[in-house]
């Protein structure tokens, strides 16, 4: 499960999320939206497999 925070505070706390997304995934959104997502080195994996299902349902 992914934490959500805004770009103003991602901003705010740079230095934080980083270090929280070792942890679990962090999702940056702007005006609602997930412009961008951290997570630690390894996690692609179940990544890449949750895009493709995202992909094939559209």
């Amino acid at each position: 499960m992914a934490v959500q925070v805004t770009s103003g505070e991602f901003v705010r706390d740079v230095g934080y999320w980083p270090n929280e997304a070792l942890l679990q995934p962090v999702e940056i959104t702007h005006h609602g939206k997930v412009k961008l997502r951290l997570s630690a080195p390894g996690a692609e994996e179940g990544l890449s497999a949750e895009h493709q299902d995202r992909q094939e349902s559209s």
